[in-house]
Parts: structure tokens; C-alpha cells; sequence
């Protein structure tokens, strides 16, 4: 059996596919923190498919990577927890379909996968780093 590549390309984590509470240092704007949130986001994504101000709610659009055995998906979901302490809840969607070259709007054929591709394995921390309390 060959080894699975989008295996070796990844890494097991607790960070999948789970909400992360992120208070923001009460020093910073308001206006800064949305600014360093799409900055955040876009370091690691290229489209952003939803993104209001207003609600603080921003989430990307599904990055897609095939490799010869699986296709994985992942996007970035940020949205308002709290107004005070202003807190925001981050999540980083992980899903595999078992398949190559799986088409991104196949929903079906996704599932929540406990890993994520090593070009986001910081984008968590990142969060907690340049917007949380240090």
C-alpha cells in the first residue's frame, strides 16, 4: 500500500474543526483589529468569501489541495464571540474526501478530517499572538 501523501503534507492536530475563543488585547482599536484579522487571513488565504465589518463575521474561501490518494479542503471561519472583553472565536475547517481530484463544491464526499496541511498549522496561534493579550 502506498503512503498517503496528503498524510506526510499534514500534521495531527487538536485545532481542526474546533471554535478557538480569542480575547483581544483591550489596547488595540477596533478598526486595528479587523485590519490585523484580514491581514491574518490573508497570509494564509487567497480569497476571502465573506467578510462584514459589521457583524465581524469573515470567512474564506475553500483552499483545495488534490494529491494522489485524497483531496483536502480547509477554510477559516472567524466571527464575534463577545463585545466585552472583545472576543472573536476562530475556526480552522479541515476536511478530506478519501479521493483525488474531488471537486470543491462536492460536500458530500468531505469529512471532518483531525488533521491540517502544514502551511496552516500557525494560523491559530498567529491569532492569539498578534491580537490576544500577551
Amino acid at each position: 500500500m502506498k503512503k498517503d501523501d496528503a498524510e506526510e503534507a499534514s500534521i495531527k492536530t487538536d485545532q481542526a474543526n474546533i471554535d478557538f475563543s480569542i480575547e483581544v488585547n483591550k489596547k488595540l482599536d477596533i478598526t486595528d483589529v479587523w485590519k490585523r484579522t484580514n491581514q491574518i487571513v490573508t497570509d494564509y488565504f487567497d480569497a476571502i468569501e465573506v467578510a462584514d465589518k459589521e457583524t465581524s463575521y469573515l470567512r474564506t474561501a475553500w483552499s483545495i489541495q488534490s494529491f494522489a490518494q485524497n483531496t483536502i479542503r480547509t477554510r477559516l471561519i472567524i466571527k464575534l464571540s463577545k463585545s466585552d472583553p472583545l472576543t472573536y472565536k476562530v475556526k480552522l475547517v479541515s476536511e478530506y474526501s478519501g479521493m483525488p481530484l474531488t471537486s470543491v463544491k462536492a460536500d458530500e464526499q468531505f469529512h471532518d478530517w483531525d488533521r491540517v496541511l502544514r502551511k496552516y498549522q500557525n494560523v491559530i496561534s498567529d491569532f492569539t499572538t498578534r491580537l490576544g493579550n500577551q
